[in-house]
Formats: C-alpha cells, structure tokens, sequence
C-alpha cells in the first residue's frame, strides 16, 4: 500500500466553512473522478481551537490533511501517469485556485 500526505492551507480571506463546504462537494468529487485506482480518500480539517497536545490555538499553517492511499507504487505511477493530461491538470488547477493557497501546498509519501 502507498500513501501520499497532502497538507493544504485555504485561500486567504475564505471561511473554515466554505473551505470545508467546497472541499467536500466539488473538489473531492473532482479528484475521486479523475485520479483512478485511489483505494481511499480521506480530507481532515484542522481546528487549532481543539488542539489535543502541546500549544493550543496556534494556527499549524495548513488547515487539512489530505491523504490518498494506491495500492501500490505501479497503480499510483499509472494513475498520475494519467493525471498529468493537461484537460485533466486544467481541470484540478482551476478549481484549486478556489480553494487552496496552492503556494502552501505540501505533499509527501
């Protein structure tokens, strides 16, 4: 199994709320849609005002955690194979620029 970690951060000035709205209704269905042989899916949103341990109300510089799990190195490799077809990379690039602070965007295995 291969997971990838994306942390986001939203665009300034937008609410947690809207944030969270649009992430779950269109750009979630949009990955789901064009990112094939993802096992599972998963946005988590921060709320620094529920910080379990250490500081709390400190802002982490990202406001989800993202994860994408393939089930394995030959179907993530193939999906973003895929992927990386303009129609499609247009399709996700303009939508994050809705969304996300896409200067802020981190991703890791």
């Amino acid at each position: 199994m291969l997971k990838i970690v994306v942390l986001l951060t939203r665009k300034p000035g937008m609410l947690r709320e809207d944030f969270i709205r649009h992430y779950e209704t269109v750009h979630s269905v949009l990955a789901v849609k064009l990112v094939p042989g993802m096992i599972d899916y998963r946005r988590n949103y921060i709320d620094p005002s529920r910080t379990v341990f250490g500081v709390s109300n400190e802002w982490p510089g990202f406001d989800a955690i993202t994860e994408m799990v393939f089930p394995d190195m030959a179907t993530y490799e193939r999906a973003f194979a895929e992927f990386s077809k303009q129609e499609l990379v247009d399709a996700i690039t303009q939508d994050e620029e809705k969304l996300f602070d896409r200067t802020c965007i981190r991703s890791y295995f």
